[in-house]
């Protein structure tokens, strides 16, 4: 799920970029290096780091320390799979909505949209796996 995560965010800023160069804020793609410079290394120390140990040393903490941030990063795929525009993903909401605007940036922006869904879904059932 961590790779996946990242790649996600690596897709997204490609997205974000075909959202700039198709008439879209600049926001946008800025918010989306933020997003894969901050995230990914987030999630690696946040949640996989955490799940690893508590199964590693059975340690009862680091289960919680993995069940509390993971469930954060669940409501945020969520977030990043609506994709509220101007916040820096390409979701659902962003990429139909640009459709009049540019058709092929938009397609461009359906590739990330895709991708936060499968996040969303894959980290739901990796929470209830684990």
């Amino acid at each position: 799920v961590f790779a996946v995560n990242s790649i996600t965010l690596a897709v997204n800023l490609v997205g974000c970029l075909a959202w700039l160069i198709g008439g879209g804020g600049a926001v946008n793609f800025g918010l989306a290096i933020l997003w894969l410079i901050l995230f990914t290394p987030c999630s690696y120390v946040c949640w996989f780091r955490p799940i690893y140990k508590a199964f590693k040393t059975d340690s009862s903490f680091s289960f919680m320390a993995f069940f509390f941030t993971f469930m954060a990063q669940l409501v945020i795929s969520i977030i990043q799979a609506v994709g509220i525009p101007g916040w820096g993903v390409c979701g659902w909401i962003a990429a139909i909505s640009f459709f009049g605007t540019n058709v092929g940036s938009a397609v461009v922006m359906l590739i990330p949209t895709v991708l936060f869904t499968a996040m969303a879904v894959f980290s739901f059932i990796a929470l209830t796996m684990v």
